[in-house]
């Protein structure tokens, strides 16, 4: 009996071999294929920048539409900030707060010369490098700033004037301030209307498709 055994121990053995040997073989031919695997993994690592983020910085800082993103919300802030500042002002009668709320309606009305003006120095610089309904858009976002730029600029004076009058006149103070409240609402609506086509130019995921109507015709901006 202990020789049939062995002779069975012998071929159990021999038998589970084969398999061994086949998967060994398998798994010889998958290492070479595991290699890509890796390669693609170290693939998706970014690579490391040719210049530093300084140099980059510095060289954006000379390109006219990076001042005007960096800028341009300043607009539609300022008024939104400056309008329930002065309101509040003249509910309690507080003129540290009125006149904060017309010092912050002029700097507003600064700003959105120079937004408008690097705006249009970078429309000839970003139009030729976005598609047909992003040129569209950049169009209608142009449009809009030129035409409501002169209510920003109304309502600094305004709040200029409040200023001026305010130790010489108290009817015409009263008078420009409450311009300067109603102009300041005016604006921040005006703003967020420009600021809604200035979105779509570059934020394509907002869309719903090219705007419904175009005042002027394609790159009549271009100075």
């Amino acid at each position: 009996m202990r020789p049939m055994q062995l002779l069975f121990a012998v071929a159990l053995g021999m038998a589970l071999a084969v398999p061994a040997a086949a998967n060994e073989d398998h798994h010889g031919h998958e290492a070479p294929e595991a290699a890509p695997t890796v390669s693609t993994q170290a693939a998706v690592v970014p690579a490391r920048p040719a210049v530093g983020e300084w140099t980059v910085l510095r060289m954006h800082l000379t390109q006219p539409e990076y001042w005007h993103v960096l800028i341009n919300p300043f607009p539609v802030i300022g008024m939104a900030l400056a309008a329930p500042l002065l309101l509040f002002g003249l509910a309690v009668r507080s003129r540290g707060a009125k006149e904060a709320g017309l010092v912050l309606i002029m700097l507003t009305a600064l700003v959105t010369l120079a937004t408008v003006k690097v705006g249009q120095t970078a429309y000839d610089r970003a139009y030729n490098r976005i598609e047909l309904e992003s040129q569209q858009w950049l169009d209608v976002h142009m449009e809009r700033a030129e035409g409501a730029q002169w209510a920003f600029y109304l309502t600094g004076l305004l709040a200029a004037l409040a200023l001026v009058m305010s130790r010489r006149d108290i009817d015409w103070e009263r008078r420009a301030t409450l311009g300067a409240l109603s102009g300041a609402l005016l604006c921040s609506a005006l703003g967020g209307r420009i600021a809604h086509a200035g979105g779509q130019v570059r934020h394509s995921e907002f869309r719903m498709g090219p705007p419904e109507s175009n005042a002027m015709p394609m790159g009549s901006h271009r100075h």
